[in-house]
């Protein structure tokens, strides 16, 4: 049950929303947008999080699609997680959803809420850094583009009216090899202790991680460092340096035992990465 009260919105336009919105921030009040809702709820019943508004956007046209158009995968982002599994074509994306939360669960998350959660993991995104993916963002001034890699963590980048209408990617690259490994505690659908997804792609490995640190990221430099290592133990033995913040320590895994995986993972990517070169 949620403590407090709230006022409950769902627009039929990107206009609408925005406008509701910024009507919002105008009077000092805490809207928040909404798609599946499911990590809202949850953290409202838990008095973690109090917004003035939910904005639901379930309604909007266009936030729904997953198909490939023009050469590229377009998702919106209140398509959910089972229905981009599903219609995507990207191996790597369905595998990668498959091990979230539950069948039921996934039913409700959406793309975008999974990427704009608070939880450090938002593991959907693994496949869509190696891609190098573009997110459309609605603003008061209309849509416009941007990299994945300039705007996430949204928390960090976004700005207070930028709204996620949809990520674009290459068709091209949803086929190309890929390694995914997550290591869990229990079953393999909790929280992961890490989780490592890689892609050959343009004779080069893209290496992402969740579980590691506060957020999922791309590790570009050990990527290059890699391709150059005559013995991959000379990037193991300074991994902690390709990582912007420390290793998360809590109820799931100490930090140290988070970073033996890590390397245990980022070893057998490369001698499978060197093998099939």
């Amino acid at each position: 049950m949620i403590s407090f009260d709230l006022q409950y919105f769902q627009p039929n336009t990107i206009e609408d929303a925005i406008n509701i919105y910024e009507q919002f921030i105008s009077e000092n009040k805490k809207p928040i947008y909404a798609s599946g809702g499911t990590e809202i709820i949850s953290r409202a019943r838990r008095n973690e999080v109090q917004p003035d508004a939910i904005i639901d956007l379930k309604n909007i046209p266009g936030f729904h699609k997953c198909e490939h158009k023009a050469g590229k995968l377009q998702i919106g982002s209140a398509v959910t997680l089972n229905h981009a599994a599903t219609h995507s074509n990207f191996p790597l994306l369905k595998t990668v959803i498959q091990s979230i939360a539950t069948q039921t669960a996934r039913n409700k998350i959406t793309i975008g809420g999974n990427l704009a959660s608070s939880l450090p993991y938002r593991e959907a995104v693994l496949p869509l850094l190696l891609t190098d993916s573009t997110i459309v963002l609605a603003t008061p001034k209309g849509a416009i583009t941007k990299n994945i890699h300039d705007v996430f963590p949204f928390n960090e980048h976004l700005k207070e009216l930028e709204l996620m209408m949809e990520v674009h990617l290459d068709s091209k690259l949803i086929k190309h090899p890929h390694f995914w490994i997550k290591k869990t505690k229990q079953s393999q659908i909790n929280y992961p202790i890490v989780s490592v997804a890689a892609m050959h792609i343009d004779n080069e490995i893209r290496i992402a991680t969740s579980g590691l640190t506060a957020n999922p990221l791309r590790m570009k430099q050990l990527e290059k460092d890699i391709l150059q290592a005559v013995e991959i133990e000379d990037c193991l033995d300074q991994i902690e340096s390709y990582l912007p913040s420390p290793i998360i320590d809590d109820m799931i895994a100490q930090s140290d035992y988070r970073l033996f995986l890590f390397k245990q993972i980022i070893k057998d990517i490369a001698i499978n990465w060197k093998g099939a070169s």
